[in-house]
């Protein structure tokens, strides 16, 4: 997510009980988005996909150690990948383009990242400001 670099800098100023409530949430989030993603993948992605925490968990990445499957299904191949990826955001357009080959392949997209993602970070900064907020009173 942009910003993460600026967020966690602002984080050292702050006490440790809020700095754990902000972590408590984003790992919340992420596990959200994990088992989401996991229930909508096929069996043999959804194994291989796992929440993983940085910078003492106030960042948490989602990954998906399927190799280019992975790819191909979440943003399909062809004609279905050239119909999907537009309209993502940029960051996931650029993922999306890692994949890339040649555009002439079948698989239809079948997202079970992107859409949890969107479902559970929607409101995460407002959520994230409301415990700051609480912070400063």
């Amino acid at each position: 997510m942009r910003g993460t670099d600026q967020f966690i800098g602002r984080l050292n100023s702050l006490s440790q009980a809020i700095r754990d409530e902000l972590k408590e949430e984003i790992e919340a989030t992420a596990t959200d988005i994990e088992i989401g993603a996991i229930r909508m993948a096929p069996t043999s992605i959804g194994q291989k996909i796992q929440k993983v925490a940085a910078e003492g968990g106030l960042v948490q990445r989602i990954s998906v150690n399927a190799g280019a499957i992975g790819a191909y299904t979440e943003f399909g191949t062809g004609q279905s990948a050239a119909a999907l990826v537009p309209t993502l955001p940029d960051e996931w357009q650029s993922v999306a383009r890692q994949f890339f080959i040649n555009g002439q392949g079948k698989l239809r997209s079948a997202p079970y990242l992107y859409p949890n993602w969107v479902r559970y970070t929607t409101g995460l900064k407002d959520r994230l400001k409301l415990i700051l907020d609480r912070a400063v009173r």
